[in-house]
């Protein structure tokens, strides 16, 4: 039996093919095992490059780093996807209209929730985790109640065009709405707290996510930019520009540092907080990316692709970067 962990870990082995066993369930994926010393499949077949569902993958690993698995079940794109807060279950949303929960240590499927009449193109769980919202083009956001999922789903706002993002705020006070003509909205979950209501993108806001403190949010666009805005003004703060199509997912560590972009160009960009600058880019899959997301304790980035797949990276080992709870 493979234990994919350990094989990745000692970077022996990559999959891709037939079943693979994770700690003795099956994970979702299809998979062969290489081997990645010898360039061969371990029945003796010789490939001279392995392209995989891994990830673009060599011996001398040129191409990057492999993912730490993927997970398969979705019928269409995957547009989004977001970790609870004890990091514990995976979330994902697609194109054919069904959330998706995922066991993060496993890669097991959990649940499939019905409910969108369209694209699912948003979600995000409140600070306590016991609620999932999700939103789309079918311009509802969703409920979901973790104590019973796939029975728990109510309509908690009808609103007058497509939701293309949304995020709450990590102090649970403010839901943040993006839509696609550029504009967001901060909504107070409490009555006696002002709305805010912020312009400055030229085309769809594809991506929110606040800092741990919840005084910066950052917007990602199909302008191609990256904005960050001052959440008590709504005044614009600063403009990230690097990627060469439209910025589909952003996303900070959880000690608020770094912040992960990815998009229609098929690269994640690590941008330093301090600086400005991207201190590290990824090219992460084949189509474009819709989603990121960084697990709690920072290690890991999922992200999810117009290729139907979610591959998980581990950052933090891949790049010496340190990106775990503030004041790690």
């Amino acid at each position: 039996m493979l234990k994919l962990t350990a094989s990745l870990a000692h970077r022996r082995y990559v999959c891709s093919g037939s079943v693979c066993r994770f700690k003795g369930s099956f994970i979702g994926i299809t998979t062969r095992v290489w081997n990645r010393v010898s360039s061969k499949h371990r029945s003796g077949v010789n490939v001279p490059r392995i392209k995989n569902l891994l990830g673009r993958w060599t011996s001398t690993r040129r191409d990057g780093p492999a993912a730490r698995c993927v997970l398969q079940g979705h019928d269409d794109v995957v547009r989004c996807v977001a970790f609870a807060p004890d990091g514990g279950l995976l979330a994902s949303g697609s194109y054919d209209g069904t959330v998706r929960l995922w066991d993060a240590a496993t890669g097991r499927q959990r649940a499939i929730l019905r409910g969108h009449t369209d694209w699912v193109v948003a979600l995000a769980f409140t600070p306590d985790g016991r609620v999932l919202t999700s939103g789309g083009n079918d311009q509802t956001v969703r409920v979901w109640d973790m104590a019973a999922p796939a029975e728990s789903s109510s309509i908690a706002r009808k609103y007058p065009a497509s939701i293309v993002s949304l995020a709450y705020s990590p102090d649970g006070e403010v839901v943040a709405v993006g839509d696609y003509d550029g504009a967001i909205d901060l909504r107070p979950l409490a009555n006696d707290r002002k709305q805010i209501h912020i312009s400055g993108h030229r085309k769809a806001v594809a991506s929110l996510a606040f800092t741990p403190d919840s005084r910066l949010l950052a917007s990602g666009s199909y302008d191609g930019t990256v904005r960050l805005w001052d959440t008590a003004t709504g005044r614009e703060r600063a403009v990230l520009r690097g990627h060469s199509g439209w910025v589909l997912a952003v996303a900070f560590a959880p000690n608020g540092r770094a912040l992960a972009s990815a998009g229609e160009d098929g690269t994640v960009r690590l941008w330093d907080m301090a600086s400005g600058i991207a201190r590290a880019t990824l090219a992460a899959h084949e189509d474009y990316i819709h989603a990121a997301e960084f697990a709690p304790d920072g290690r890991i980035l999922a992200t999810g692709s117009r290729d139907r797949t979610i591959k998980l990276w581990d950052i933090s080992t891949e790049f010496n970067l340190t990106l775990g709870r503030r004041g790690a």
